[in-house]
């Protein structure tokens, strides 16, 4: 239901894991021994100026040899032993804002091993600790095979939330990866009623941080039904599960929900998923209410053993505020204007216009966007209610011994060979966290000036 009421998270997930990412020790070679060293230093140095000395140091050591160094980085251990079993901390926000964490931690966990991660968000009145268990318990022995994170009384993940709460989910996957030594092409999120209505918003505004998500019982919920055509392309790089009820069509009072219930909006989601070609699995459970529908299980495991699209060639991505201006390669570094804030969210149309295109159009004005596709050697930007963007290139998106061709809003911005950088190499993955997804090249874009490397 879309209104109030006490839910639990049901989650299925068996899935045999081997724990991932590289763990080859270092060649005896003294050099690469020596560069090794000098990238771990590189990352455990807690001030900047520190890590720039060092970074000089990296680019002499390895004499312009990027591949060196990044097989260097993809190396790097610097996760300390963490006890096994279930356990908790206390995530720190904006606004001095405290969110309590609980985690699962598989047993004899090696922090030299990355492993798959799987954050879990509550229904409404719903706990961490309590959904935690319940899923530990739902997956049995398999539960060793993954790190697991439910945050209690989560924010932002609510379309409709204040700017001041769009930074936590970034900032609680910020916490883990840092923490545990995460699989960052392995990190799922799933959440039941209320935190199934999150799951949509996260792959919706954050989806490129997870390789799938699912929803179970839930639905995108906006403030306008129509809004779902704009924002569900978002979602184009993060395969995303929903599975609901067909009986799940009623409000928090027993009678027939406005547009069918989360049963109705979720067949519109369909409809539009497949109009637009998303990666998006529907799945209606017959004679399910709201609180009895359970996720076919197969289709789930093969959910669970995704792996995130960290190379894609098309981005789309609309936005209320500056936290979550993130897609794949491009980062916004400055948003134009102010945000739309909660306070603006009425709309008023004129008789004889088309409500819901009026709707989305009005909509659409008020949100930032930036976007863009590469095709070979060319890149083609879109960017609206952003100032600043910050746009990440590595082999997998272009051939870095080629010029590029950078269009932004149909004028040429940038016409050269970008130069990869060691620095700009280390400076991302230090600043991400993420030493299985590098870029070597950052290019700064901004709406009306020629781009420049940075």
């Amino acid at each position: 239901m879309l209104g109030p009421g006490i839910h639990i998270l049901m989650v299925l997930g068996l899935c045999v894991f081997q724990p991932s990412g590289n763990t080859t020790q270092p060649s005896d070679d003294a050099a690469a021994t020596e560069l090794f060293e000098l990238v771990t230093a590189y990352f455990k140095a807690p001030k900047s100026s520190q890590r720039a000395k060092i970074a000089s140091q990296i680019a002499e050591q390895a004499d312009s040899d990027l591949d060196a160094v990044a097989n260097a980085v993809g190396q790097v251990q610097l996760w300390s032993p963490q006890k096994s079993g279930f356990t908790s901390f206390e995530l720190k926000t904006r606004g001095e804002t405290k969110t309590p964490v609980d985690v699962f931690v598989p047993r004899d966990y090696d922090p030299s091993q990355a492993y798959p991660l799987v954050v879990v968000l509550h229904g409404q009145g719903g706990r961490g600790r309590g959904v935690l268990g319940y899923l530990w318990k739902m997956l049995g022995q398999h539960a060793n095979n993954f790190i697991i994170a439910a945050p209690t009384g989560y924010r932002g993940c609510s379309f409709m939330e204040p700017e001041d709460a769009a930074g936590d989910p970034p900032a609680l996957l910020s916490e883990l990866v840092r923490r545990y030594h995460v699989d960052r092409d392995r990190i799922y999120l799933v959440g039941f009623s209320m935190g199934g209505h999150a799951a949509y918003i996260m792959a919706t505004l954050h989806g490129c941080h997870f390789a799938s998500v699912v929803s179970v019982a839930g639905t995108l919920v906006l403030p306008y039904t129509q809004l779902c055509s704009l924002l569900l392309p978002n979602m184009l790089n993060t395969p995303v599960m929903a599975v609901w009820g067909k009986e799940d069509r009623f409000d928090g009072e027993g009678k027939p929900a406005i547009g069918g219930g989360i049963a109705g909006v979720n067949r519109r989601l369909r409809r539009l998923a497949r109009k637009g070609d998303l990666p998006f699995t529907a799945f209606e459970v017959e004679e399910a209410g709201h609180m009895d529908v359970e996720p076919p299980i197969e289709p789930l495991l093969g959910f669970l053993q995704m792996k995130r699209r960290a190379a894609p060639k098309t981005i789309v991505h609309y936005f209320r505020y500056p936290e979550q201006g993130r897609s794949g390669w491009l980062r916004q570094i400055k948003f134009l204007g102010r945000p739309w804030n909660g306070a603006q969210l009425s709309v008023i149309t004129r008789p004889g216009v088309d409500f819901d295109e009026y709707v989305v159009e009005a909509v659409r004005k008020k949100l930032a966007y930036f976007g863009g596709t590469i095709e070979g050697q060319d890149i083609d930007l879109q960017m609206r209610r952003t100032d600043k963007l910050e746009l990440l290139l590595n082999d997998k998106l272009i051939d870095l011994d080629k010029p590029i061709h950078l269009k932004v809003n149909g004028k040429i911005r940038f016409e050269d060979q970008a130069k990869p950088s060691i620095k700009t190499l280390l400076k991302i993955a230090h600043r991400d966290w993420d030493f299985q997804n590098l870029y070597s090249v950052r290019l700064i874009v901004g709406r009306k000036a020629l781009a420049r490397q940075d």
